[in-house]
């Protein structure tokens, strides 16, 4: 390290949560360096645990120490724990922190531990080609407003939230809209931009399942008005389907006022009028030459008209019109006022006021039915009372599709990389199961190939469908000129996804190729296969697809954390303040090595385990301090057991229930896992080896003896000690 203070940079690799390096005091820039002594390919990302975290930092990489890439920056951070998840080739990995925390008022720089995490699975970050691709330019914005309702508009891949503008391109007074959906979100909300104010974005209404564990709509219609430069989906939460995180918008109307007056010249009712100011002037079509008056000391009126009859549909709704504006010009402001609409033998109350505008004016937007229109008032003033109107009139309301169509957050990608259709392209595999490869509907033949780039001796392989093909064949190989071993693999209850249907013994493998015999059939013609995810796994993680449960769930069920699918969670009770997640492994295994990713964390937990069902619970390790997102257990905790508990305490985050949200005072503490995994340790020792003939010096070849599954040479005071990797 650059600049330490007695604290030396071995303490943030020691593997000791309660160790750390520091910087001097006041330092203005320091920097750690982690040698790996040779190159290695790291897919697992970098963790960074602060003591006092530098606010401004950069990580760099370098295979020789010279010449250096930067592969992550950061400015303004306050985070604790850093996660990059960059997958790169490096023997040097270096910390560069340039600014310290304003929270820390000495200054100085502090790191507890930096772990480069492997990654077990063996594909990610390798190359993949595939010989079809999906063409990504239908599903871009402007699909959701063509008026054809079998093309989609889908966000980015993965998002967990995304948004959608309308563009009037010039203020327009809106009277509602309908949306509607393939695959509904979660929730999500609508917005509009103020016209008069266009940094403004104004609240219209939000929309989310009637209950837990139940679909959002496909349509949803919101028939009030307002005025609009643009108009927003702003998507909350996506939802999870047995396909993924998926969002798709079949089509969209924004509703507006046509010119149209429905009520001119058509006959009109009134409680009373006064002289020549009779009815009939209120819908006449002169705005300002006539007038109705109400009755001499009148303080309440009332008027009615009929809009044009309409014939009575056989076995359909009742007939209306669809009125899209109402504009009252009074004579007089009138005090408290009604508008009604009448549909379906009903009289509806659309609009109440007081008074009116400078103008004089009432003026307002929507999308609603009516045969008839009937306002009722009351005067201003009871000692000189006056009611009139010089025109009113009643707009039709009509539908448009809108200028321009914007997705702010990008466009949705079959590769992550660039649309490509039919082209062979080697790709890098990404970590991250709500991204995936797919052709186009129907398409058969096709073919996805994986490379390693080396042989591996893997324990298994995994396919992570999306829309998984009706008939497909999975095929490894140590050569790119073969021969091809066919491999069998079976379905679990993870939907879509496939590994081997016998797991054995180690095998060694370079390439996975899956050949799509006959692809997905989608019945709109739409989607066609898609891949989320492929696997080849060096090390079993003996977590996934066993017997997990817990002592209190809510709708989110403790077998999604071992599923192997991190985009599925546990929840807790809603309102608890104490979480058990207890997994079965099935037969006792010697554990080392283990970790949890928390989506809603704790302040405490405890790690039990017992040999069998009757055993008592012995502690493992216990911690305190803010637990959120990734915690690894180090490697030096090694227990023998059947039974794994996770026990947590103080939770750390609140949560409105799904029938009460945003409500004040509603919100309760909750837990949430996402992922868990369990590894063994296969033992070791050493294979051969040389020593002094007192014992004090040697120097020996062993295997599984650090990590499992790997070599070593190690050595006295670890001198010439070096990780040598896998077979």
């Amino acid at each position: 390290a650059v600049k330490s203070w007695n604290h030396s940079t071995y303490e943030t690799v020691d593997g000791d949560p309660d160790t750390f390096w520091l910087a001097e005091p006041m330092s203005t820039a320091a920097q750690v360096r982690i040698d790996f002594g040779d190159v290695h390919f790291i897919a697992g990302g970098v963790k960074i645990t602060w003591k006092f975290a530098a606010e401004n930092f950069v990580i760099a990489v370098s295979r020789d120490g010279l010449e250096w890439d930067e592969i992550y920056a950061e400015v303004g951070n306050v985070a604790n724990i850093t996660h990059i998840g960059n997958c790169f080739t490096a023997r040097y990995v270096e910390v560069r922190m340039t600014k310290p925390s304003r929270l820390n008022g000495d200054g100085a720089y502090a790191i507890y531990g930096i772990t480069i995490r492997f990654d077990t699975n063996l594909a990610h970050c390798k190359t993949v080609s595939a010989t079809h691709f999906i063409n990504s330019t239908q599903f871009l914005p402007f699909s959701a407003n063509d008026g054809d309702p079998s093309t989609i508009w889908m966000p980015y891949q993965g998002a967990t939230n995304a948004s959608l503008i309308w563009d009037f391109e010039d203020d327009l007074l809106v009277s509602g809209f309908w949306l509607f959906w393939r695959f509904p979100p979660h929730v999500y909300y609508m917005e509009y931009q103020n016209p008069d104010n266009l940094t403004q974005w104004i609240f219209i209404n939000a929309w989310g399942p009637p209950k837990p564990n139940e679909r959002l709509a496909y349509e949803q219609v919101w028939n009030e008005g307002f005025a609009a430069r643009r108009l927003r989906l702003q998507i909350v939460e996506t939802a999870r389907y047995d396909e993924g995180l998926l969002c798709a918008l079949r089509e969209t109307l924004v509703y507006y006022p046509s010119n149209e007056n429905l009520v001119l010249q058509r006959p009109i009712n009134v409680s009373s009028f006064y002289g020549e100011h009779v009815a009939e002037a209120i819908n006449d079509g002169n705005e300002r030459g006539t007038y109705w008056r109400a009755g001499t000391g009148k303080t309440s009126a009332w008027l009615e008209i009929a809009m044009d009859d309409l014939p009575y549909p056989e076995g359909g709704p009742p007939p209306s019109h669809g009125v899209g504006r109402v504009t009252i010009l009074w004579r007089w402001a009138p005090g408290a006022f009604t508008v009604e609409f009448y549909y379906d033998t009903v009289w509806h109350t659309i609009h109440e006021g007081y008074g009116a505008d400078y103008l004089l004016k009432t003026d307002f937007s929507l999308n609603k039915p009516a045969m008839r229109i009937r306002v009722t008032m009351r005067a201003a003033s009871t000692l000189d009372p006056k009611l009139g109107i010089l025109q009113l009139k009643v707009f039709r309301v009509t539908s448009k599709l809108v200028p321009r169509m914007v997705a702010e957050d990008g466009p949705w990608n079959a590769t992550s990389v660039e649309p490509l259709i039919d082209k062979v392209d080697p790709l890098s595999l990404d970590s991250d199961t709500e991204t995936y490869w797919m052709t186009a509907h129907a398409t058969d033949f096709a073919e996805v190939l994986l490379d390693l780039h080396a042989i591996y001796n893997a324990v298994d392989v995994g396919i992570y469908y999306g829309f998984a093909p009706q008939v497909f064949v999975v095929y490894m190989a140590t050569d790119p000129a073969g021969p091809w071993e066919e491999i069998a693999v079976t379905s679990g209850d993870i939907p879509g996804f496939f590994n081997l249907e016998v797991v054995g013994p180690s095998f060694p493998i370079r390439l996975l190729k899956i050949e799509i015999i006959k692809g997905y059939r989608d019945t709109e013609e739409i989607f066609g296969t898609s891949i989320r995810d492929l696997a080849v796994y060096l090390f079993r993680n003996w977590a996934r697809n066993t017997n997990a449960s817990a002592d209190s769930m809510w709708d989110y069920s403790p077998l999604q954390i071992v599923d192997g699918d991190r985009s599925t969670r546990w929840v807790s009770r809603y309102d608890t303040s104490h979480g058990k997640l207890v997994v079965d492994l099935g037969k006792p295994i010697n554990v080392a090595g283990m970790s949890w990713e928390f989506e809603w964390g704790c302040r405490f937990y405890r790690l039990l385990y017992k040999i069998n069902a009757t055993g008592e619970w012995t502690e493992a390790l216990y911690d305190n301090g803010d637990f959120t997102g990734l915690v690894e257990i180090p490697t030096t905790v090694h227990f023998k057991a059947r039974f794994v508990m996770l026990e947590m305490k103080e939770p750390l985050v609140k949560i409105f229930h799904p029938d009460t949200p945003g409500l004040p005072k509603t919100d309760k503490y909750v837990f949430s896992v996402l992922d868990l995994k369990i590894f063994e340790h296969t033992g070791g020792g050493g294979v051969v080896g040389l020593q002094s003939l007192d014992g004090l010096q040697y120097t020996t070849l062993a295997y599984g003896l650090r990590e499992p599954g790997q070599w070593v040479l190690a050595s006295e005071n670890e001198i010439f000690t070096r990780d040598l990797g896998e077979p």
